[in-house]
């Protein structure tokens, strides 16, 4: 218990893909409708690299998937969904 508590600032990391996405949603289907909509984030704790493990990813299907699919086995490694409305403009 020697360890002490120390900041790490959180940080997203956005997939160039969900760039597209948005970007095609907005010209085609959202127009000027600027309501909340939910976009899927991944959050991923690690143990061995604190900086990384202060990261909200959103991957480029974010818009469209409400479940998650990465390459890990979920049986090594924790990581956390996040869905959340938000506005996109």
């Amino acid at each position: 218990m020697d360890e002490q508590l120390q900041f790490v600032p959180f940080t997203s990391e956005i997939e160039l893909p969900f760039y597209s996405a948005l970007f095609s949603s907005k010209l085609d289907y959202d127009k000027l409708d600027d309501s909340a909509r939910g976009i899927l984030g991944v959050y991923e704790p690690r143990d061995v690299d604190p900086d990384a493990s202060s990261k909200l990813q959103i991957l480029g299907s974010a818009l469209t998937n409400t479940e998650c699919v990465l390459d890990i086995e979920t049986n090594q490694r924790e990581y956390y969904e996040l869905t959340c409305d938000t506005v996109l403009l």
